[in-house]
């Protein structure tokens, strides 16, 4: 029996398939034990989905074929896959000297300049043509520190005031952008200007079909990072040759897609725009700093990324920007939310990039957790390393990542309640996720609620799930009756389980 000690409340146990700890005695205490288990399904280099089946003193996992949840894929994981495929087919990418001699001569409000805007998605699943852009000529609008904001000619009228203009010029220059260089390092500057260029244009919202569920707010495309002479590179003649955030427009009678209104712009852009200049800081070390031929893993990326409108928060709510930090806050508790709604359907580590709104509050969860155990400049060395995913948090963190894997897993069911003895491990100080992701239609019931069982049910039956791959699956498993109850792990890949005793 494992563990050697009596298990005490706020005590945890983990046990791995190929670990020497695969059995665990759990002690009834004349009945009156609580015991959370999580089922891991720790496939981190796998899509594959899996079955967990507990009972009858065992907890298996199978691999389960054509198990697979419908997901939508992400004009993320779109960008950045074409973007792949531009490295590895060995384009010289590097600035070369007559390119970082170039000095481009500050503009000024009021000039006006002619950029490439793709105009059709599915185009980015091959070769791209003239007729995949649109050629936009924009006006100056914003002259800052790190940015040039410009406004293409064509967006509709009642677009965004002069005020609006200059206080998201204001938000970027001194919070967003330098909360993501803090935090996660520099950006290129292939142009020599020392600026982003953010340019708003209705390409942007024809990117959304209307009636679709989903909008596209803005995005980084890394093609804008090829030097548009690129030898054998037929798609390089599109790029904007520089640092470049695409923004979508208001657009109040819908000229372009689904009608947008200012207040809406003005909300969602500054969360967009952090978001991708992350993007643009991972691209710089990937690519340019140690001259790699591959992005981080999606999943990675995307948490990265997220993290970036968090830590956004943090800068303008201490710069008393109220508004702007709770907008930065709100999306990636909606996505914490679609997570821990059901977490067994949301990989972690989705290798593919399918990027649900669930994966993506998965990985969010799991750096902000992280960040709470290594402090938040951790991750301006996971965005400097030369490894990617699972490898890269090793390395920086000195852990495995199943045992990170699982202790985070439990932390997001015990973060916030009164366990005596339990660790800081297991919690997430930053955040009370109990106080802030209510069950819908249950102020008082957090939003992650596992399936309730007990001593004497698991030895008469079993339970069957589906789990995807790095997912885990929450039981409340309570002593009815005096006899302890002993567990084996029995695992048909890489899979684990968490034991917290909570009473």
């Amino acid at each position: 029996s494992v563990p050697a000690e009596p298990f005490q409340v706020g005590q945890g146990l983990v046990m791995q398939g190929s670990s020497e700890v695969d059995c665990a005695l759990l002690p009834a205490d004349g009945g009156t034990a609580k015991y959370l288990l999580v089922a891991l399904s720790a496939e981190f280099e796998n899509d594959g989905n899996f079955q967990v089946t507990l009972g009858a003193s065992g907890v298996a996992f199978q691999p389960v074929d054509g198990f697979q949840p419908s997901v939508r894929s992400s004009l993320d994981t779109r960008l950045r896959a074409f973007e792949q495929r531009l490295l590895a087919r060995g384009l010289a990418v590097a600035p070369g000297p007559a390119r970082t001699a170039q000095l481009f001569a500050q503009p000024q409000v009021g000039s006006t300049r002619q950029f490439w805007v793709i105009n059709n998605l599915d185009s980015l699943d091959g070769d791209l043509g003239a007729a995949d852009f649109d050629r936009v000529t924009a006006t100056l609008e914003y002259v800052g520190v790190h940015s040039l904001l410009y406004v293409d000619d064509a967006a509709p009228a009642q677009g965004l005031t002069e005020s609006d203009i200059q206080r998201l010029g204001d938000l970027y220059d001194h919070i967003l952008y330098e909360s993501d260089v803090d935090f996660f390092g520099e950006p290129s500057d292939l142009d020599n200007n020392d600026q982003v260029i953010i340019l708003l244009s209705p390409t942007v919202n024809g990117l959304t079909p209307e009636g679709s569920e989903g909008i596209v707010v803005g995005f980084f495309f890394g093609l804008d990072l090829f030097d548009p002479s690129t030898p054998n590179c037929s798609d390089c003649q599109f790029s904007n040759d520089g640092e470049l955030f695409y923004g979508l427009v208001p657009d109040p009678d819908g000229d372009f897609s689904d009608p947008r209104s200012r207040t809406f712009v003005n909300q969602v852009l500054p969360g967009v725009m952090i978001h991708e200049t992350e993007h643009m800081i991972n691209f710089n070390f990937k690519v340019f700093v140690n001259r790699l031929s591959v992005l981080e893993e999606l999943w990675l990326s995307e948490g990265l990324a997220h993290m970036a409108e968090e830590l956004g928060g943090d800068e303008a709510d201490a710069a008393g920007d109220i508004t702007a930090a709770d907008n930065l806050y709100a999306t990636n508790f909606g996505r914490a939310f679609q997570f821990l709604e059901d977490p067994s359907a949301s990989s972690l580590t989705v290798v593919d990039g399918n990027g649900t709104l669930g994966e993506r509050g998965a990985a969010w969860l799991f750096l902000r957790w992280l960040a709470d155990q290594y402090g938040d400049f951790v991750f301006r060395d996971i965005v400097a390393a030369v490894e990617n995913g699972v490898d890269n948090i090793e390395t920086q963190t000195g852990e495995d990542f199943f045992r990170l894997f699982a202790d985070w897993a439990v932390a997001m069911w015990a973060d916030d309640l009164d366990i005596a003895g339990l660790a800081d491990r297991y919690q997430v100080p930053k955040w009370q996720l109990r106080s802030i992701l209510h069950a819908d239609g249950q102020p008082d019931e957090y939003v992650l609620q596992p399936e309730q069982t007990t001593f004497s049910a698991l030895r008469g039956g079993t339970i069957a799930r589906f789990l995807a791959g790095s997912s885990p699956y929450y039981i409340e498993l309570s002593a009815d009756e005096a006899t302890d109850l002993q567990l084996e792990l029995i695992a048909a890949g890489n899979a684990g389980l968490a034991i917290l005793r909570y009473e």
